[in-house]
């Protein structure tokens, strides 16, 4: 009998694997880049949350003193234990009922404390809590311990890991430089691995940048993507390169990158779509912009490559300064305001929402006060 390990043979064996990775590789860098198109102007589609859902549940925060939560808190991170919100200046911890477990908060000017919180990731294998604070990254424990500081090369904007450990840092972007670093690649021990230069080449010297502007990279079944400012492809982060993943089509409505940058530009480019966010799950791109002083929402199919839902927002929707939750009419519980995710985890669906935004009759429902803190909407896909 023939060893198929013999070396002759193993070398052919080899060969064969790695001429076809390569080709398949080749052939996913090479193949169509399926494109997202986006107009203000279509016609608007209603639906209801149950075409979009399987189930619904919520958690009901406790509310106490010690973790108290701010207007407009952030979700972190979902895991089958633990649920972590960013609140003004501080991170809390609350298990997967909602009850309170502890909090970092340590906002202050001194070497263990963090000047504000903009942008967090939680390190589940470390058990820590790393907020990032402009070129350092400040790391406690769950328990709001300290642990240490990481000096950082770049300002950051952000920051997420993948899952070799490395970290991807997004650069703060400053539009009156050539040659721009976007997004910073390190290794576990934070050297640099790769540095990936802006696919935006515009230089503006004679513009004067309002906003502060960086990229978001984000996961999404296992996989990470990145999005860059004034950028209409989103990529996906593959080792050391960025394979186009959808292209976003403004067509007649994308604004040049100096409009983008200045408030005086901004205000006069009526027929521009600004501040375009498409959060992105597995079969869906769930899309916000502004545009014409109104705010859009869609929601759009992967699989079959259309929109399934549509709405235009104006003052006219909220008139008395009201806050209303905008997004999809919620048909599967009763009395409760739209739904819109913000977060997305596996297969769930993910939204807050303060409880002055809720029904009168809902609270008396839920036995909830308008000054308790928010609640956490969890949906599971179809």
């Amino acid at each position: 009998m023939m060893n198929i390990f013999s070396s002759p043979v193993k070398i052919i064996i080899i060969c064969f694997i790695t001429i076809f990775t390569a080709c398949r590789c080749d052939n996913k860098k090479n193949a169509p880049v399926p494109s997202l198109p986006i107009d203000p102007n279509m016609s608007e589609i209603s639906m209801s949350l149950s075409d979009l859902l399987v189930e619904i549940e919520i958690v009901r925060f406790e509310t106490r003193p010690e973790c108290l939560l701010s207007r407009n808190p952030r979700l972190i991170l979902l895991d089958k234990e633990k649920i972590f919100i960013s609140s003004a200046e501080s991170i809390l911890i609350f298990d997967r009922k909602g009850k309170y477990l502890s909090k970092v908060d340590a906002k202050g000017k001194g070497p263990q404390e963090y000047t504000r919180v903009t942008v967090s990731f939680v390190d589940s294998a470390e058990k820590s809590i790393q907020i990032v604070d402009e070129d350092k990254i400040k790391i406690y424990g769950y328990t709001g311990n300290y642990i240490k500081t990481l000096d950082l090369p770049v300002r950051a904007g952000g920051a997420i890991r993948n899952a070799k450990g490395q970290m991807l840092i997004p650069c703060v972007q400053i539009y009156n430089t050539n040659n721009r670093d976007m997004l910073y690649l390190l290794n576990s021990d934070l050297s640099v691995k790769h540095i990936f230069k802006s696919k935006n080449p515009v230089v503006l010297t004679d513009v004067q940048q309002n906003f502060q502007y960086y990229g978001n990279p984000y996961e999404t079944g296992n996989r990470l993507f990145y999005s860059e400012p004034f950028v209409d492809t989103i990529f996906e982060i593959a080792d050391t390169s960025l394979i186009p993943h959808w292209h976003i089509n403004l067509g007649k409505y994308k604004p040049e990158t100096r409009v983008g940058l200045n408030v005086p530009l901004r205000r006069n480019a009526t027929d521009k779509i600004f501040d375009v966010v498409p959060r992105e799950s597995e079969k869906y791109f769930f899309i916000e912009y502004n545009f014409d002083q109104g705010i859009y929402m869609s929601v759009f199919n992967k699989l079959s490559g259309s929109y399934i839902f549509h709405q235009k927002y104006t003052r006219e929707d909220f008139p008395n300064g009201s806050r209303p939750v905008l997004g999809i009419k919620n048909d599967m519980l009763k009395n409760v305001p739209a739904f819109w995710p913000k977060f997305f985890k596996d297969d769930l669906a993910i939204s807050l929402i303060d409880p002055i935004q809720c029904s009168e009759d809902f609270l008396k429902d839920m036995g909830i006060n308008i000054d308790d803190n928010s609640l956490l909407f969890i949906g599971r896909l179809k």
